[in-house]
């Protein structure tokens, strides 16, 4: 399972993780779209040349984040997921996109329209199709993806644990045995991450919680204080921010982590 470092959303990010030897990354839209044309290429650049990217909408951010309480109607997706397709076709943006999964908050129907014209929209970009509870049954989804994710925290709001694992199981057998590829979204429990290293990747962004919460703790270093990080700015990143060297060590010894019961991360 390939794991993808979530928060990719700023420039500076960028060499802290590829000098860490992080391969795989993930970005929202909802981030990428303000910056700057000049902006923009420079940070899709960056993410073309990883081994493998990702892009969200950055709905999930509208719908259940920070600006949970903005109204979203058809008419605002429908607006949205047109400005997140220009963005990919203008920038040029080479890897895959995370379809506007919009199930919760207006329906499965309307969601289907919406993935059916972003296919046309973007014949050439491979999409992921996201599974969420008001989908029900999973198999129509699956025998539609080809890339297929399921919504980890969305399952652990609505229901109890035995039933996130039983509904993740059925999607990642049935959808590995189509040769599909599956993603964990917002996942990187050790747990999940080492019974379903056969799925294709997963992402989360728990790697820069040090930051946010002054602490750091992997099961192989222990607890880290973030201080000692933000000492130790290793001579590639001299001539960038304090928070690099924050960036650098902690995507490092996550990366460590994640080798352990994800598999290769190569």
């Amino acid at each position: 399972m390939k794991v993808h470092f979530a928060g990719h959303d700023s420039t500076n990010i960028y060499k802290p993780l590829r000098l860490a030897g992080v391969n795989y990354s993930l970005a929202s839209f909802y981030k990428l779209k303000e910056y700057t044309t000049h902006k923009q290429k420079e940070i899709i650049g960056m993410l073309n040349s990883y081994e493998h990217s990702i892009i969200d909408s950055g709905l999930f951010t509208l719908m259940f984040g920070a600006k949970k309480d903005t109204p979203l109607d058809e008419k605002f997706i429908i607006k949205w997921q047109d400005n997140y397709a220009d963005y990919v076709i203008r920038n040029n943006y080479k890897h895959t996109i995370v379809e506007c999964d919009v199930q919760k908050k207006i329906s499965p129907e309307f969601a289907w329209e919406m993935r059916k014209k972003f296919k046309k929209q973007l014949p050439d970009t491979q999409i992921i199709n996201v599974y969420h509870l008001e989908d029900e049954n999973p198999d129509k989804l699956i025998d539609y993806s080809d890339y297929i994710a399921v919504s980890i925290p969305e399952l652990r709001f609505n229901v109890e644990r035995s039933e996130l694992m039983r509904i993740t199981r059925y999607i990642a057998q049935k959808a590995c045995a189509k040769k599909k590829k599956v993603h964990l979204l917002g996942c990187t429990e050790l747990k999940m991450m080492k019974e379903f290293s056969y799925c294709y990747s997963c992402d989360s962004t728990s790697w820069i919680s040090g930051g946010k919460f002054n602490n750091f703790h992997t099961k192989i270093h222990g607890h880290i204080d973030i201080d000692t990080i933000y000492k130790n700015v290793p001579e590639e990143l001299k001539d960038m921010s304090k928070s690099t060297a924050g960036y650098y060590w902690q995507a490092y010894m996550k990366l460590q982590e994640y080798k352990q019961y994800a598999g290769g991360q190569q």
